[in-house]
């Protein structure tokens, strides 16, 4: 069933009084397995969308996101309370549109190639090797609290970072100790919300400090 003029009146204010712009939308009809057509709001540039349908004498929904859930079923409203699922789904778009996924994030703070620089290997670190990393990671943690200029709360977290690192050299083989290590080395850089220059900087100190101990590949 088609909507109205002056029901698609209404969903344009609701998108206007939630703050967001209605040309970010546009209308699809498509076809679904509950009923002949569904006239479908799609948020452009994203896989979200809020479908109407109607059968049985009924309004019913299918959107998404949900609250907590990527999509919901919603059946057998009259259309005031289709509304008020549309306003649920505005706030749910705004929420989603404001979190960032931190994975994604992470690789921003990976320079390419850096995975390569430590030494290879599945064997775990040898007693004089856990020693060195200790002097690396000491020097590391001087080198980047003076890089950045930090204090207080930022210090406590570089030093938390780095002391987990020297303690997991212990059992870890290099291969995990590795991918940890990257991994709370991106963890610092995101804390920190260092920008790409910045994060080359952190990334040249910790090759800087891994050559001065020889467990730098090709050092």
């Amino acid at each position: 069933m088609e909507l109205l003029k002056s029901q698609k009146q209404m969903l344009y204010k609701l998108i206007e009084r939630a703050g967001m712009e209605p040309a970010g939308f546009e209308w699809f009809l498509d076809k679904t397995s509950y009923a002949d057509e569904a006239h479908t709001l799609k948020c452009k540039n994203s896989s979200y969308f809020f479908a109407f349908l109607y059968f049985d004498g009924n309004w019913n929904a299918i959107y998404s996101p949900g609250n907590n859930i990527t999509h919901v079923n919603v059946g057998k409203c009259i259309w005031n309370e289709m509304l008020s699922q549309f306003v649920t789904w505005l706030s749910n778009l705004e929420r989603e549109d404001r979190s960032e996924d931190p994975w994604e994030l992470l690789g921003k703070y990976k320079p390419e190639g850096v995975d390569d620089f430590l030494l290879a290997g599945e064997n775990k670190f040898t007693y004089d090797e856990v020693e060195s990393l200790s002097r690396m990671l000491s020097g590391l943690k001087k080198s980047i609290i003076k890089e950045f200029s930090l204090d207080g709360d930022k210090v406590t977290l570089v030093n938390n970072k780095l002391d987990v690192l020297l303690e997991k050299a212990k059992k870890f083989d290099r291969i995990d100790w590795k991918n940890l290590f990257v991994g709370n080395l991106m963890g610092i850089a995101m804390a920190l919300a260092l920008n790409p220059e910045q994060s080359n900087r952190l990334w040249y100190l910790a090759k800087e400090c891994f050559r001065s101990v020889k467990l730098l590949a090709g050092a």
